[in-house]
C-alpha cells in the first residue's frame, strides 16, 4: 500500500536523522575541553552592585573635577541629579555590607546637596559638597576592596587546607583504603573548585572584580588539571585491587593536588598586602567608624 510505505519511509528517514543528530553530539562533547566544559563565566562587572559602584564613583569624581575647574564647563543640575538619585538607588541595594553601604547612602546626601545648590545656580556652593560625595565614593570602593580580600583569603585557606588534606590522605592509603581515599579526595576537589567558582561569582557582583578573576582562574586550573579522572580511576575497585599498577596514578595524583595548593598559596600570597598598604585599609576602616559615629 503506497500510504504504508510512505509512513515506513518516513521513520527510516527519522531514524537516520536521529543517529546523524545523536553522533554529531557525542562528536562536539568530545571536542570540547573538559575545562571549558566545567569553566563557569563570572556576569558582567557593569550589571552588577560593585560595577555600578565604580561607574558611579566615576561620574561622581568628573563632575566634582568640573565645579572645581574655572576654566572646564560646569556639571549642571540635571548631569548631579541625575547622579545622586542613582548613588541612593545604589545605597537602598542590599549587596553591601552595612559600613559600605552607609557610606553610599552619605555620599548620595552629598551629591543631593550638590544638585539642590546648582539648581540654585551657586556653583562655588555646589563643589564642596560634590568633592564630599566623590571622596564617599572613594572610600567606600577602598573599604569594598579590603573586604573583599578579608573574605577571598579565608575562602582561600580553607581550599587550600581541603587540597593538601586530600593529597596527604591519598599518599599515606594502603591497597585496602585507597580507593575510599581516592574518592574521598576527588569529591574534595570537586567542592574546592565549587566554593571557588561560588566565591569569584560573588566578588564579582558584590566585591573586588581583581579578586573575582583570580578565583575564577583558579577554579579553572582545578578543572584543567583534571586531577578528578585520575581520581576517579584510583576510586576504581579494580583498579584500587592491582596496587603495583594503581601507585603510579596515585602519586601522579597526589602530586596534581599538592600542585592546585601551592596554586592556592601563591593567590593567597598575592592577596596579603605590605605592611604599608595594610596599614592604609586600617586608615579607611578607621575613617568609615569616624564618619559613621558622626
Amino acid at each position: 500500500i503506497p500510504a504504508t510505505r510512505a509512513l515506513s519511509r518516513l521513520a527510516g528517514e527519522e531514524k537516520i536523522v536521529t543517529k546523524v543528530v545523536r553522533e554529531n553530539r557525542a562528536r562536539l562533547a568530545a571536542a570540547t575541553p573538559p575545562a571549558a566544559a566545567e569553566a563557569s563565566e563570572l556576569p558582567s562587572r557593569e550589571s552588577t552592585p560593585a560595577g555600578r559602584l565604580e561607574k558611579l564613583a566615576a561620574e561622581q569624581k568628573a563632575l566634582s573635577e568640573r565645579l572645581a575647574s574655572l576654566s572646564a564647563p560646569s556639571a549642571t543640575f540635571a548631569e548631579q541629579d541625575g547622579v545622586a538619585r542613582a548613588i541612593a538607588k545604589l545605597a537602598a541595594t542590599p549587596a553591601f555590607p552595612k559600613d559600605i553601604a552607609d557610606l553610599i547612602k552619605t555620599a548620595g546626601a552629598a551629591a543631593n546637596e550638590a544638585a539642590r545648590q546648582l539648581n540654585e545656580e551657586d556653583r562655588l556652593a555646589a563643589a564642596e559638597p560634590s568633592a564630599r560625595a566623590a571622596q564617599l565614593l572613594n572610600e567606600a570602593m577602598a573599604g569594598l576592596e579590603a573586604v573583599s580580600r578579608e573574605r577571598a583569603i579565608a575562602s582561600l585557606l580553607a581550599v587550600q587546607r581541603s587540597l593538601n588534606r586530600s593529597a596527604t590522605d591519598l599518599q599515606i592509603s594502603t591497597a585496602p583504603n585507597e580507593a575510599a581515599a581516592a574518592q574521598a579526595a576527588s569529591t574534595r576537589s570537586d567542592a574546592a573548585q565549587q566554593q571557588l567558582q561560588s566565591e569569584a561569582r560573588r566578588q564579582q557582583e558584590n566585591g573586588s572584580a581583581q579578586v573575582a578573576g583570580k578565583l575564577d582562574e583558579l577554579a579553572k586550573e582545578i578543572a584543567a588539571s583534571e586531577v578528578k579522572k585520575e581520581l576517579g580511576a584510583i576510586s576504581k575497585p579494580a583498579e584500587s585491587a592491582r596496587s603495583s599498577q594503581s601507585r603510579p596514578q596515585k602519586a601522579a595524583a597526589a602530586q596534581k593536588l599538592q600542585e592546585l595548593a601551592g596554586s592556592t598559596a601563591r593567590v593567597i600570597e598575592g592577596f596579603q598586602d605590605n605592611e604599608e598598604k595594610k596599614k592604609e585599609q586600617k586608615k579607611v576602616k578607621r575613617k568609615i567608624r569616624n564618619r559613621m559615629n558622626l
